[in-house]
């Protein structure tokens, strides 16, 4: 009986430090994240000023990548017009500097531009009439393109006064185009002949309607 009485004080005592042991340990826990809440708090602020960093960083890309596309599109200007001395792939090479903020897309997007004009250097002229009839008028779609079978914008000087042309069919409208062009552009348009050809009326706009018509144009007759 001595025994097991022996036996039962030292499971109780046991279970007694247990207990004892259980709720220090809980206390000790509680006091802990009790003295964590001044470091979470540091963690919180820092986390935020990071956030506020990255946000002023994206606004700054953002504001880079405004110029330096504004300076890539001087320097494509300046090789379109022959103002400056430089291969495709001096240019392409020049313009990369523009990658970091505007990303690998703009860059394709320069190189295209650059080998559309060379490639453009024999000049379909169907497909030119298409594009620049397209851009006017939509392909003889609207205004003097219907009322006048001008699709092009071409311009008259009847006792000395500028008003559009009047043809008789569209395909006589499409033919003095292709003249007026091969005598007075013979190129592929740049911005400078857009600007020229428009009055510069939008010669972005009319320059990227130019492009996708023709391109259009070309490709599908190379299939």
């Amino acid at each position: 009986m001595k025994i097991i009485k022996n036996n039962i004080k030292t499971i109780v005592t046991g279970i007694i430090f247990t207990i004892v042991g259980v709720t220090l340990t809980t206390l000790a826990l509680a006091s802990t994240a009790i003295d964590l809440a001044p470091y979470e708090n540091d963690y919180k602020e820092k986390v935020s000023n990071i956030k506020k960093i990255e946000a002023t960083l994206k606004t700054a890309k953002n504001e880079l990548c405004v110029s330096e596309r504004s300076l890539a599109n001087a320097k494509l200007q300046a090789y379109l017009d022959k103002d400056i001395d430089l291969s495709k792939d001096d240019l392409v090479r020049l313009m990369g500097k523009s990658k970091w903020a505007c990303g690998e897309d703009y860059i394709a997007e320069v190189r295209k531009k650059v080998e559309v004009i060379e490639e453009n250097d024999v000049l379909d002229m169907d497909c030119l009439a298409l594009g620049v009839a397209t851009a006017e008028t939509g392909n003889f779609a609207r205004g003097a393109g219907v009322t006048k079978n001008n699709g092009f914008g071409i311009m008259s000087w009847p006792n000395g006064v500028r008003t559009l042309k009047t043809y008789a069919t569209k395909q006589d409208s499409i033919d003095d185009f292709k003249r007026i062009w091969s005598k007075n552009y013979k190129v592929y348009p740049t911005y400078k002949e857009a600007r020229r050809w428009t009055g510069n009326n939008a010669p972005v706009t009319w320059m990227r309607n130019v492009d996708a018509t023709y391109n259009k144009c070309v490709n599908s007759k190379n299939k």
